[in-house]
């Protein structure tokens, strides 16, 4: 089986190809929470992750790097990624769901095995690490940008995100339910009822 020297080596060579063909960004996924190799929770592991990161820096050269992570719920564990990423990455996306086991009443689905929860459950939880990534980010006099995503459905969750330290924002889950969402949370921006004092991304 592959090492992270061969993950670091893949990651690399996908995003070259993508630089190659005509891509203004890279957005690397460091967290799957459905998937059970090394690659699936990247983003747990400081060290592994800062080589990956930094095998794909070399690879697509000045082009802006985005890396999406899962859930960080510990100030340690924030600062240590931050530590291990924010020199090389331009921005950090989060987040790719939250794994946890899942119940229909008494009943445990999936065989009790972990799975990935997207959409509004997860907001709040997810714009209190934004918040926590700002704080690390800002204390290291880093400029790695913040994404959020998780949640999203309106434009009062957009500035719940900027308001927690995010630069943009990423739609997922509810595009999936009404695929003109982001054309509501423009118009919901652009309504001059809506008081906010930030602007979407």
């Amino acid at each position: 089986g592959w090492g992270i020297d061969e993950l670091a080596d893949d990651y690399a060579s996908c995003a070259r190809w993508a630089v190659n063909s005509g891509a203004d960004c890279i957005e690397t996924n460091f967290s799957c929470p459905n998937v059970a190799t090394c690659d699936g929770q990247l983003y747990q592991s400081p060290d592994p992750a800062r080589l990956v990161a930094q095998r794909i820096r070399a690879a697509i050269g000045t082009t802006p790097l985005i890396i999406k992570i899962g859930h960080v719920s510990s100030v340690s564990d924030t600062e240590q990624l931050v530590d291990a990423l924010g020199d090389t990455v331009d921005a950090i996306a989060m987040t790719n769901s939250l794994a946890t086991r899942v119940r229909d009443g008494d009943r445990w689905l999936f065989d009790r095995q972990q799975r990935g929860i997207c959409g509004q459950a997860i907001l709040n939880e997810s714009t209190d690490q934004v918040r926590r990534f700002r704080s690390v980010i800002d204390s290291r006099g880093l400029s790695t940008r913040l994404i959020g995503v998780g949640g999203i459905s309106s434009a009062a969750d957009v500035h719940q995100y900027l308001s927690s330290g995010a630069h943009a924002c990423h739609l997922a889950t509810a595009v999936m339910v009404d695929p003109s969402v982001g054309f509501q949370i423009r118009d919901q921006f652009n309504d001059v009822s809506f008081v906010s004092g930030a602007s979407p991304q």
